[in-house]
């Protein structure tokens, strides 16, 4: 085995230095999907290392947690029925995306929950499940200051739409 090459997390939202991986990689058709520490959700050549493009999501800094937290989740591809790439993304800015492989751009986005501008309370953590036209993710506390309900949603996989809420912690 013999490394054929090496990628640093490239800057991120005007951030040069300092961003990791933090989340698994999932490959597709030659296609490397993964986010960073700062943010940002890449797409990269798997033969080359080529970043193919970028977006830039959001990160949580730090108010009540110690550090700040960009995107930890995996992202979950899934072929859109032509062998196209679609992406379902748990974003720390508080929705649920189905993206295009292609570039990234959005093809929905629905709400889970909003992080506070002034606490760490809710983060995305849980990275998607889809099975059964279902996009379901969890909901979490951040560093559990304040807590935040734990809950399991599940989505319409190609609308969207809420389909339901199974509260973990009682009310």
């Amino acid at each position: 085995m013999r490394e054929k090459w090496r990628l640093q997390p490239p800057a991120c939202n005007g951030v040069t230095t300092g961003a990791v991986w933090f989340a698994t990689p999932v490959t597709f058709h030659g296609v490397i999907y993964v986010g960073s520490n700062f943010g940002c959700l890449y797409a990269i050549n798997e033969a080359t290392g080529v970043i193919l493009w970028s977006r830039f999501s959001i990160f949580q800094p730090v108010q009540t947690c110690q550090q700040p937290l960009g995107i930890v989740s995996s992202i979950n591809v899934q072929d859109d029925g032509a062998g196209n790439p679609v992406l379902y993304f748990h974003a720390p800015d508080g929705y649920l995306y189905k993206l295009r492989g292609s570039d990234g751009s959005t093809v929905w986005q629905s709400l889970v929950q909003i992080p506070s501008s002034l606490v760490n309370d809710v983060y995305a953590w849980s990275s998607p499940t889809v099975a059964n036209g279902k996009v379901i993710i969890g909901v979490s506390s951040n560093c559990d200051t304040p807590f935040v309900q734990g809950q399991v949603r599940a989505y319409d996989a190609g609308t969207g739409a809420p389909l339901w809420v199974h509260k973990t912690i009682p009310d």
